[in-house]
């Protein structure tokens, strides 16, 4: 919903963009009357803290290799990642955006019980840097958690309900408890915090009504299907005995089922891909290598691709990956040839 915008940095392999109407609605937020030093360190703080919770997120989704990106944008940020797969890996990666909200805004208080009153009156952008950052990252962590979709709360709600209850009423549970927990936190918002929260509050409620009789899943629902798990097992046990034809009709079988791994699936593009390119079907081939994780044949099925297929961009990105050394010397020439 929130993809694109402009790259900015990298972080750990993590790219990280911004919207430019985050910079607007961060600065509404941050000039607010006070003084413009406090202005400033507010927005700082609050787009740290914001960073810090998405790349809690990302950190967790890299870990499970599912090439995740980070967005900031008018309503925060937005961690996007390829499906896990299974629910587990989901909660985690769920879980670990607040997560990483908590230890900062505690390591923040810690810094400033060790300061104590007396050190904090006398630096006071110091001091309102340390309260800030224990009031997003403590309080408004903790409203994250809320089952409020799509907050990490709501989501998480979301995992366990559907766990429990199945796709459809897990969803319709989830949303009418989303739309209730954003009508009543609009109307304590707008008593506390003011307009612009309550405004927050009420958009977030109205979209779980929206979602309430929606035909379409708000989120991943994990379902094994065990038939394809299954045609999955014997695609493998064809490949690894050389049964290549049987290896690429059951391949053909496993990638139109549903509910299928990421890891399964690049199996299967794997097996695909380098049995095509056994049988010269380059083009082919080819549409499967491009999302076949780049290991053992893999590797040389994709160099033999790009040799017949005549790629010059992707031999010279082939050399530049450092992975040159793990084909046979043959295609090595023919790929610098090429390159050249």
């Amino acid at each position: 919903m929130f993809s694109g915008g402009v790259h900015l940095f990298t972080i750990r392999g993590i790219p990280v963009h911004f919207s430019p109407i985050f910079f607007i609605l961060v600065a509404l937020l941050a000039f607010n009357g006070g003084s413009l030093a406090g202005s400033i360190a507010f927005l700082v703080v609050l787009t740290f803290s914001i960073l810090v919770h998405e790349m809690g997120h990302a950190l967790v989704a890299q870990y499970f290799r599912l090439s995740p990106s980070i967005t900031l944008h008018g309503w925060g940020g937005l961690c996007s990642h390829e499906r896990p797969d299974r629910e587990r890996d989901a909660a985690l990666i769920i879980a670990a955006g607040p997560a990483a909200g908590l230890v900062l805004g505690m390591g923040s208080f810690g810094v400033q019980a060790m300061m104590g009153p007396a050190a904090l009156a006398s630096e006071p952008l110091l001091a309102a840097v340390l309260g800030n950052l224990v009031f997003i990252n403590i309080f408004w962590s903790l409203v994250n958690l809320l089952p409020l979709w799509p907050l990490d709360g709501g989501q998480l709600f979301r995992l366990g309900l559907v766990k429990a209850f199945g796709g459809a009423s897990g969803e319709r549970i989830t949303h009418y408890v989303g739309a209730a927990v954003g009508i009543t936190a609009a109307i304590l918002a707008y008593s506390a915090l003011g307009s612009f929260a309550a405004l927050i509050a009420g958009y977030l409620a109205w979209l779980n009504i929206e979602r309430i009789n929606s035909p379409s899943a708000s989120g991943a629902i994990y379902v094994t299907n065990r038939f394809a798990a299954d045609l999955a097992k014997k695609m493998e046990a064809a490949y690894e005995a050389g049964a290549y034809d049987e290896a690429y009709r059951l391949g053909q079988q496993v990638r139109a089922e549903t509910n299928i791994g990421s890891k399964v699936l690049g199996r299967v593009w794997e097996v695909l891909g380098v049995v095509a390119a056994l049988r010269d079907d380059y083009q082919e081939a080819w549409s499967y290598l491009k999302r076949a994780p780049e290991r053992g044949r893999v590797l040389e099925a994709r160099a033999a691709c790009i040799i017949a297929l005549e790629l010059r961009g992707e031999a010279q990105a082939f050399i530049e990956s450092g992975k040159l050394h793990k084909i046979p010397e043959r295609l090595q020439d023919e790929l610098r040839a090429l390159a050249a």
